[in-house]
């Protein structure tokens, strides 16, 4: 048997007709090229798995650059020091510039005075204490209203218990419930007082024909209202009126829920003015003998407690006695002018105390008062 020189034996045939199949490949050959190949295959899995091998190094930034707001300020007033929080104030100034930047720090005060179960029940002295703190690590480089530095921080928290001193009620206004139940209030002559309206009705009840003219007089003396848009009547307007009810019902829920807590911030913001007083943070600005600065920085506040008791609502009594309780703590002892004039005051806060209808308002205000009186008693002490 003769073999053909194209394919010698152990071959394989050639898959290409006519054709023949190349040399295999070394072993030493192979193994190079396997190598390499999967040499090659790692280093592009490396570098697809790691985009950033061979790239600058990542920098973590620092947590004083980070962006400072109301709410991070919040927290910090509840759990960092004064040197860290002041150094959030700086970078919150510098990234809000305003002539009053330290509004929203005084506001983030107030809530993280109001932030700690159960709400609205801790004494903001500490707080306040370490917002005094703060403001002594206030550089010149923060101005707010004309003021710089640490008389910066005094003056925003100032203007901010000024303006929050004073109670506005709100006045009810027309909700979209109450105008869509209009539309279902029958239509009156405008000349007509109830007690013809009632006589009308009645003398329509004997005389059919009478009472059919009555009900077209209206359309003809009021030529604006179309008929296109007639008025539920019988049983028409009994899911309308249904729906403006509930909806009437929710909005005065919701309106006394904002009025509540309307109250509680009013008085929280007493106890805010209160501690400021205490702590010396009313006293004024100018350049005046510390004397003068500190009477005149406590005229507003007399003024406070002296014209709250005679308002109407009884948030404002409350928010009165807690400045009032201030106003006697930091009194010069052995002035006897003054001390009738606060026993005076005590006794109209003390006849309010029985018009008080909330039970929460009337325990708080038991307790400024005894303690008003202890306060008033040591007035009465001589001077060491």
């Amino acid at each position: 048997m003769q073999y053909s020189p194209i394919h010698p034996p152990g071959a394989p045939p050639s898959s290409i007709p006519g054709g023949s199949n190349p040399p295999p490949p070394s072993t030493t050959s192979g193994n190079h090229t396997a190598a390499h190949t999967a040499a090659h295959s790692n280093t592009q899995h490396a570098a697809t798995a790691h985009p950033l091998a061979h790239s600058t190094p990542i920098t973590i930034p620092n947590p004083a650059s980070l962006m400072v707001t109301q709410n991070t300020l919040r927290e910090a007033f509840l759990t960092l020091d004064a040197a860290s929080i002041s150094n959030m104030i700086q970078s919150f100034v510098a990234a809000h510039p305003s002539p009053t930047p330290l509004t929203p720090v005084v506001e983030a005060l107030f809530e993280a005075s109001i932030a700690e179960p159960p709400p609205y029940t801790r004494d903001p002295r500490d707080l306040v204490r370490r917002y005094l703190e703060v403001s002594t690590y206030l550089p010149s480089t923060i101005v707010h209203a004309g003021y710089s530095g640490p008389l910066a921080a005094a003056r925003a928290l100032q203007m901010q218990i000024r303006r929050n001193s004073i109670w506005v009620p709100s006045a009810p206004t027309p909700s979209p419930g109450s105008m869509a139940a209009l539309r279902y209030q029958p239509h009156h002559h405008p000349t007509m007082n109830p007690i013809q309206h009632l006589a009308g009705h009645q003398h329509q009840h004997h005389h059919p024909h009478q009472q059919q003219h009555l009900q077209q007089q209206p359309q003809q003396q009021h030529p604006s209202s179309s008929s296109s848009t007639p008025i539920p009547q019988g049983g028409g307007n009994a899911q309308g009126t249904s729906s403006v009810a509930t909806n009437s019902l929710s909005e005065e829920m919701h309106r006394i829920a904002n009025e509540r807590q309307r109250r509680k911030d009013h008085i929280q913001w007493a106890r805010i003015h209160a501690a400021s007083l205490e702590l010396g943070l009313m006293n004024s600005l100018g350049r005046m003998s510390e004397g003068d600065g500190y009477s005149t920085g406590r005229a507003f506040s007399e003024m406070v407690a002296r014209d709250a008791v005679w308002e109407t609502d009884e948030a404002e009594w409350v928010a009165g006695i807690f400045v009032l309780l201030a106003v006697i703590r930091t009194a010069t002892r052995g002035d006897r002018r003054q001390r009738e004039e606060y026993n005076e005051m005590l006794m109209h806060y003390e006849g309010r105390w029985k018009e008080i209808k909330d039970e929460v308002r009337q325990t708080m205000v038991t307790e400024v008062l005894l303690a008003s009186r202890d306060e008033l008693a040591r007035l009465e002490e001589p001077m060491a």
